[in-house]
């Protein structure tokens, strides 16, 4: 920016002391005279202090002093123009990313919604033959008694995520059972490709405090929640 300033400014000052002296002679022209405006408020000060000056000294004053401070002008705008627009682009540019973003967020979160709801409502007895045919979710209200409000669900990478690892898509449940002891559940829905599948069980455990319980099958996992349960 300051190398282009540098450059215009005395190609800008030379063109306006070329109209300005073409204006000098034609100040009966609207245009010519706001041009010559500047010079000509200078003269008028000079004369008022008795130290105007006639003839070259007459010129001189009102053409340099008007293309002077019609160049200051223009640089002005042209500086305040390229800093607006810098401005612009700038809030363009982070809008833009703004609304990238939340589209990312929004299609995420619906898909995730779609897994979540695919989970509760998959039959239990299709996880297990020996279990009852009823939504995942209602069973695990009734097994856990607590309302189906209080279940906390979440997607993630089944646990095998990490250090750029490929891995399936699991939705965990979650009951509490007691203050520092919690149930947790996890179906897989996708497969490493990102395909979705039917909900199928992942791994089934009870968290007590930093320690983990796991349970091979989901009878054996149900029933130690019906005897830690609240």
């Amino acid at each position: 920016m300051q190398v282009r300033i540098r450059v215009a400014a005395p190609l800008l000052f030379t063109l306006l002391v070329l109209a300005s002296s073409r204006a000098l002679n034609h100040m009966d022209q609207p245009l010519a005279l706001l041009l010559i405006v500047p010079g000509y408020v200078v003269q008028a000060w000079l004369f008022e202090a008795h130290r105007a000056l006639g003839g070259t000294g007459y010129v001189v004053t009102m053409v340099g002093v008007s293309a002077l401070v019609w160049t200051l002008i223009l640089l002005g705008l042209w500086a305040v123009t390229a800093k607006v627009a810098r401005v612009v682009s700038i809030l363009h540019g982070s809008s833009l990313l703004a609304i990238l973003t939340l589209s990312t967020v929004t299609r995420t979160l619906a898909q995730e919604a779609k897994l979540i709801a695919a989970a509760q409502r998959v039959s239990v007895a299709s996880l297990e033959s020996s279990q009852p045919d009823v939504p995942f979710e209602r069973w695990l209200a009734e097994l856990g008694r607590v309302p189906r409000s209080a279940i906390r669900w979440e997607v993630n990478d089944c646990g095998e995520g990490g250090d750029g690892r490929e891995a399936p898509t699991c939705v965990e449940a979650i009951v509490d059972l007691a203050a520092d002891t919690t149930a947790h559940a996890s179906l897989v829905v996708a497969g490493i490709d990102g395909r979705r599948s039917k909900p199928a069980i992942w791994d089934l455990s009870v968290g007590a405090g930093s320690s983990f319980i796991g349970f091979k099958t989901l009878r054996e996992w149900a029933a130690y929640l019906r005897t830690h349960r609240r």
